[in-house]
C-alpha cells in the first residue's frame, strides 16, 4: 500500500492516508469539502490511539 509523504505537525509525524483510505473517509463525511478532512481525519485518530495508550 503506497502512501505519500509524511509531514510533522506541532512535533508529530503524520502519514497521510492511502488513497483508498482517503476515499473510505471520505465517504463517512460526505458531502467531503476536499482531500484536506481525510489527512485532519488521520491525524486525529492517530493522536487518539497515542493518547490512549499513552493514558492507559
Amino acid at each position: 500500500m503506497k502512501r505519500g509523504i509524511s509531514r510533522v505537525i506541532d512535533g508529530i509525524t503524520v502519514t497521510p492516508l492511502s488513497r483508498d483510505e482517503r476515499e473510505a473517509v471520505c465517504r463517512v463525511f460526505a458531502p467531503a469539502p476536499g482531500p484536506g478532512i481525510a489527512d485532519n481525519y488521520a491525524l486525529i485518530s492517530w493522536r487518539n490511539r497515542v493518547m490512549s495508550k499513552t493514558e492507559a
